[in-house]
């Protein structure tokens, strides 16, 4: 009875973020569930291609669906899958989708799991991009990337809702840990540490050798000078000329522009 209703959620809402959104929203059969939030407008969406997720027990796809309910209090929220696509990258394939079912530059953030890529992506669009930023968004997959690999077991519904109850986190001005960035910073750090006892220890290992003056001092040395000449050899003349001249040479350098996404990911 349960995966009937899943079925049919999806056409019941899809007309309606189509019709009370006011958002771009690509065939309801493309969607395995979607849902909007009726207090701030923002609407969920999964599209689970690859069948990573609707597979799984009733209570893990409706603790992945929560998670996606309680994201739309900040904005949307897409979930994707796909094992092929035709885009040079997942960021893009990432954007392309998020922009299919509610346009450019809206509000919201897009969680792939790419296999063709072989990696998982978030991208966000809109004001999020300030909590979601390209650091923030490489950071939490950076934390769930390895529930999606081989050492466990592919486990892609818990990577997902990982990576979901992080953004949601950092939507909500939680703090998210990053243990990775703290061990290639302390990694960093100790590689940095040993390079300069490296220099340090062939500097103090030198032989310690006087200077000039030192060497010049110690010598016992003595000049005489006996019957000096001084020889005219012959006389020239030289006329010399001034003038002055000026140039100057100034360049410039400018760029700049703002994307309209921003996001991170890590291979699988």
């Amino acid at each position: 009875m349960m995966r009937i209703k899943r079925q049919l959620l999806p056409v019941i809402a899809a007309v309606y973020v189509a019709v009370a959104v006011k958002t771009p929203v690509v065939a309801a059969e493309a969607a395995d569930y979607s849902n909007v939030n009726a207090q701030t407008g923002y609407a969920c969406v999964l599209e689970d291609r690859a069948q990573f997720l609707t597979t799984g027990t009733d209570e893990e796809y409706d603790t992945l669906i929560q998670w996606m309910d309680d994201i739309t209090r900040y904005c949307n929220i897409v979930v994707a899958t796909t094992t092929d696509h035709d885009y040079y990258s997942t960021r893009a394939y990432a954007e392309a989708t998020y922009e299919g079912y509610f346009g450019y530059g809206s509000n919201g953030a897009i969680f792939v799991i790419d296999r063709d890529q072989n990696e998982i992506y978030i991208v966000s669009e809109g004001n999020v991009q300030s909590l979601l930023s390209d650091s923030r968004c490489e950071v939490i997959t950076d934390n769930t990337y390895i529930y999606a690999t081989e050492s466990h077991d592919y486990d892609y519904m818990t990577c997902t809702q990982k990576s979901l109850e992080q953004i949601y986190a950092s939507l909500n001005g939680q703090h998210i840990a990053s243990p990775m960035k703290m061990i290639c910073n302390i990694l960093l750090a100790l590689g940095m540490a040993m390079i300069l006892n490296y220099f340090l220890a062939r500097v103090l290992s030198r032989p310690h050798m006087p200077n000039h003056k030192k060497v010049l001092n110690g010598l016992h040395h003595r000049f005489v000078l006996e019957h000096p000449k001084m020889v005219m050899k012959g006389k020239s003349k030289r006329r010399s000329s001034s003038g002055s001249s000026s140039g100057s040479a100034c360049g410039s350098f400018g760029g700049g522009g703002g994307g309209g996404s921003s996001g991170g990911g890590h291979s699988i």
